[in-house]
């Protein structure tokens, strides 16, 4: 299921925080969305989710328009995750599971089975949240928005605050579930080096403004870093594709 951002402009009082958006993500991509702080990445996400209504232009999911669907039509369709949110109550991981279920629906055990492993969360079912690592947290929040069944996942920095291993582990998942199931699936990274190994996409915000969309190897190139971040890359290949490690600020504009 695609989301489609035509021409969408977004604002909050008098302040422009997307300004004339055209970006369309597929299905079957990991699409990153990178920018510097106050770029308009999570207002991106909202807008996607209907949260935030444009002054201009509009947001599709598949050819409806986002903002005229019912919550219940946007929670069939998409789920969402933030880094920002927490767990106030001592719940273990298959309570929290469960809420990504459809109002009065029932999970048949087995699916609720699979989703936990596929999840990497069997034998943690009985676990309060609380007892969990930090790369094992994301993951029962990804366990919820997975079992909800919605094809369009968007997250908002899920690897923020883990340590590398856990990072690596949660990119190879949401690679994977782009590959082999199909999903929609896009994530905000400021860790562009993420962003470069494992987004098939990458849109590049600044100011409210689109400034790139395409492949990493486009969006990541020397202008945008040092006009953007005020960076300049080393450059790695692995199997055919290189990569971007931001390295230095002495060649910054």
């Amino acid at each position: 299921m695609s989301i489609t951002f035509k021409n969408t402009t977004i604002q909050v009082g008098t302040k422009t925080l997307l300004d004339q958006i055209d970006l369309k993500i597929v299905p079957g991509k990991l699409t990153g969305i990178i920018g510097p702080n106050g770029a308009g990445k999570t207002t991106l996400l909202k807008s996607a989710l209907g949260l935030l209504s444009p002054v201009a232009g509009n947001v599709n999911i598949a050819s409806a328009n986002v903002n005229s669907l019912s919550l219940q039509q946007r929670a069939d369709q998409m789920s969402y995750y933030t880094s920002h949110g927490s767990v106030a109550w001592p719940l273990n991981v298959q309570t929290i599971v469960s809420m990504g279920l459809k109002k009065s629906a029932k999970a048949p055990q087995n699916d609720l089975k699979n989703t936990l492993k596929d999840l990497q969360l069997t034998g943690l079912e009985n676990r309060l949240y609380d007892s969990l690592s930090s790369g094992q947290q994301v993951r029962v929040h990804l366990a919820r928005m997975l079992i909800n069944g919605a094809p369009v996942l968007l997250l908002d920095e899920p690897t923020a605050q883990l340590e590398p291993k856990h990072q690596i582990s949660t990119m190879e998942l949401l690679k994977d579930l782009t590959e082999t199931k199909g999903y929609t699936i896009v994530i905000v990274l400021h860790d562009l080096t993420l962003a470069s190994r494992f987004c098939d996409q990458i849109a590049l915000i600044n100011h409210g403004k689109l400034i790139a969309h395409g492949t990493p190897d486009v969006v990541l190139c020397d202008d945008n870093l040092q006009s953007v971040f005020g960076v300049s890359a080393l450059r790695i290949k692995d199997l055919g594709q290189s990569h971007a490690i931001p390295w230095d600020v002495s060649q910054a504009s």
